[in-house]
């Protein structure tokens, strides 16, 4: 499954309140640096939370169009020599509430 990423697709994997990337497979040169190097010319990012000891990272972004822009762009591209896969993070905070907040907010 190696065909490129469209825009759509990624964007209706998730919740129309995600904003969070998942970045993994970086076992070496993981920092909080890279991933603000790496992502900022998708959109304002948040947050920025790095797990160096399992080698991945989550980017929080201010809109999920950002968000998606990165993960289609991103994805299995090399970062410092290592292969990173893409995907949606799970939204922050408790998903039941995130749940109940993501329905009760009026568009």
């Amino acid at each position: 499954n190696t065909k490129p990423l469209t825009f759509d697709e990624v964007y209706n994997q998730s919740s129309p309140t995600n904003c969070t990337v998942y970045c993994g497979g970086l076992t070496n040169g993981l920092t909080e640096e890279l991933m603000q190097k790496t992502f900022s010319p998708f959109g304002n990012i948040q947050e920025i939370r790095v797990f160096k000891d399992k080698g991945y990272a989550f980017v929080r972004f201010s809109t999920k169009e950002s968000a998606t822009h990165a993960i289609v762009a991103v994805h299995n591209t090399e970062i410092n020599g290592q292969t990173v896969k893409c995907s949606w993070g799970k939204e922050s905070g408790d998903p039941n509430n995130a749940q109940a907040a993501g329905q009760l907010r009026i568009i």
